[in-house]
């Protein structure tokens, strides 16, 4: 593929912010705030220096590789083929339940904004018709892919920008006071620590496609740093500029941030923001649903599914894999299942953190060269980020955990098959 049909630097930093950047930020406020008030401000930043450790880890692995696969692959180089194809497995269902659950997400909302869509089988079929739609864009190749991505992550930051600059001027110190509650325990800040950080979640999916990015060794660390920091920032004002515009009043509506923008703006401020919100599910559909049938290739690039996935279409891109996941998402998102599905992201998304902070220990043991990018002070972040990750899914609720895990065993299953697949196919070539 020409370097002219793969994302830019600017392009990817675009796509880090639109992978994370979705629907919880505009319902972050309200939670973080029945769980601890005003210091979910200091938890938004606990978050961000976790976030910022594991994604430095992750680009440091990205430095060293140019291959689709993101944790897979990182997790098969250090690990071996069956940790390898447990995260690579694990990503492919997060990816594809990520991409169903946006899609009935966005009609959800839209249905409140126009109740004549609030009904069941519409819902669906509009859901059905988002994520169709998607599948076609991927579809019709990484440029066009880049267009909208584009466009959409630019249209999505301008109204939250523009929140936040004019927000800052009407907030009020005394709703920040007391800055800390008097029943803030360990329990209430790990439970608003795993609650906030799923507004994070979606950095793990950029190196997925490394494959087409331009230069990915050099762009692809510099840009998931860029970009992360960009969200924790941004995250950080419109929790800020809510809680000061609202008080307490935050923990009492369902759409804090356009009722923020209502007192800030009146409702032209409401109905910007209702807007945003929906350019954002938008935006980060694109950016799952991009992600998502790379996820497979990558598991078809080390034949752990069939090589046909592999074959590209007449734009540059590999078509069957493509529909393959389309269809797999059409079927979760009107099956009804997807909220069920969703439960797995807890564990699941840690199946892919935490292997690759270990990955990069060993890969600073295992391989000569360096990688375009190294992260400072020597092991101390990657063990950092592997302590704290061990520390949230300790405090997980239980019912998330036995949801991931099943998903591993599930895994597991899926590759013993595999493996027996593959040497009956080699035992008859060899007869």
């Amino acid at each position: 593929m020409s370097s002219t049909a793969k994302f830019g630097f600017f392009s990817l930093i675009l796509y880090a912010i639109n992978s994370i950047v979705g629907s919880g930020i505009f319902l972050l406020p309200q939670r973080a705030f029945l769980l601890s008030g005003p210091a979910s401000l200091l938890v938004i930043v606990f978050i961000a220096f976790l976030v910022m450790c594991m994604t430095c880890c992750f680009a440091e692995a990205a430095g060293r590789f140019r291959e689709n696969g993101g944790a897979f692959v990182y997790a098969r180089e250090a690990f071996g083929s069956f940790v390898g194809f447990e995260v690579g497995f694990m990503r492919y269902v997060v990816s594809i339940t990520s991409w169903s659950t946006l899609a009935v997400a966005f009609v959800t909302l839209l249905s409140v904004l126009f109740p004549v869509l609030a009904d069941f089988l519409v819902i669906k079929l509009l859901s059905a018709l988002v994520v169709v739609l998607y599948g076609w864009i991927n579809y019709r190749g990484v440029r066009v892919s880049e267009w909208v991505n584009n466009a959409s992550t630019i249209c999505k930051l301008l109204p939250l920008t523009l929140f936040i600059i004019v927000g800052l001027f009407f907030i009020k110190a005394d709703h920040f006071s007391p800055l800390v509650p008097a029943d803030f325990t360990e329990d209430t800040f790990a439970a608003a620590v795993i609650l906030l950080f799923y507004a994070f979640g979606g950095f793990e999916s950029i190196p997925v496609a490394a494959e087409d990015i331009r230069d990915p060794e050099k762009n692809m660390p510099r840009g998931m740093l860029l970009g992360v920091g960009i969200v924790a920032l941004v995250y950080f004002l419109i929790l800020g500029v809510t809680i000061g515009l609202l008080g307490s009043q935050t923990a009492n509506t369902e759409a804090p941030v356009a009722e923020a923008a209502r007192v800030a703006l009146g409702n032209a401020g409401f109905l910007l923001i209702s807007i945003a919100s929906l350019l954002s599910i938008l935006g980060i559909n694109l950016a799952a649903s991009f992600a998502a049938p790379r996820s497979l290739v990558a598991l078809a690039n080390h034949n752990m599914v069939s090589a046909s996935l592999l074959q590209h279409n007449r734009y540059g891109v590999q078509g069957r894999a493509i529909i393959a996941t389309t269809v797999l998402a059409l079927l979760v998102a009107i099956s009804g299942t997807f909220a069920e599905l969703a439960m797995l992201s807890v564990v699941a998304r840690f199946a892919q953190y935490l292997p690759t902070c270990i990955a990069v220990l060993v890969f600073r043991h295992r391989m000569g060269r360096s990688p375009s990018f190294t992260i400072p002070g020597g092991p101390s972040i990657p063990v950092l980020a592997i302590v704290i990750g061990l520390w949230l899914i300790w405090h997980a609720p239980f019912s998330n955990l036995v949801f991931g895990l099943g998903g591993l065993v599930a895994g597991a299953l899926l590759y013993l098959l595999s493996v027996k697949s593959m040497r009956e196919t080699l035992s008859g070539t060899q007869q």
